[in-house]
């Protein structure tokens, strides 16, 4: 299969001397044709142990990716469980992601938008009656994903807040970034650490390649 890197994206916290990664996430693009979901899964599969070689060091080959005890995704190296990591994978038709974060809990998601979903339906009927339009409605959709994810797949209470909340309104463990990578797709990362970050993401710069099979 090949496909082709768009962005990663990385947490970082502040010391007084220092800043030190948290955790990262990579965003990549299947080919249009190569969009069947087994496919979708096991490219994030790859993206994630590809993350784990850029930020942890190793060959790639070494890493990798099995489901938990939980169901959740677990990242091994050479057969090990690797202890003091989160990680989590999405995918939506083409687009997939995978993150890992050294410090605290991570959940990631990524949606395209589907033109036969009837979002204001289905925005009353989550609940979200201020989510009846595309760009609030996968808003709050990514960001519940993201945080059923880092919470190891439980759901968010029933009076949790559907959208996140803007970045100087938490600035303590809770720190959500929601992107638009193209028209039409959308995605959240979410991070529960007990360091403070400086910045909730930015784009890093990291040695790559543009495609790989």
């Amino acid at each position: 299969m090949i496909c082709e890197l768009q962005n990663v994206y990385e947490a970082r916290v502040s010391g007084a001397e220092s800043e030190r990664s948290v955790a990262r996430v990579a965003l990549a693009r299947l080919d249009s044709g190569q969009a069947g979901y087994r496919v979708q899964q096991q490219a994030a599969r790859e993206l994630l142990a590809w993350l784990a070689q850029s930020t942890l060091g190793g060959v790639a080959d070494s890493f990798g990716v099995h489901t938990g005890a939980t169901g959740q995704p677990e990242l091994r190296g050479d057969e090990t469980p690797l202890a003091g990591l989160s990680v989590s994978l999405s995918h939506s038709a083409e687009w997939i992601a995978a993150g890992l974060a050294r410090e605290g809990r991570l959940g990631i998601d990524v949606e395209r938008e589907n033109p036969r979903r009837r979002i204001a339906a289905m925005a009353d009927w989550m609940g979200w009656p201020g989510c009846r339009e595309p760009d609030t409605f996968y808003r709050a959709w990514t960001y519940r994903e993201a945080r059923i994810k880092c919470n190891g797949g439980e759901l968010p209470p029933n009076d949790a807040a559907p959208l996140p909340p803007a970045a100087s309104a938490a600035p303590g463990l809770h720190h959500a970034f929601c992107i638009r990578p193209a028209p039409g797709v959308h995605g959240c990362f979410l991070v529960e650490t007990a360091q403070r970050l400086r910045l909730a993401w930015s784009e890093v710069e990291m040695k790559r390649p543009a495609t790989w099979s």
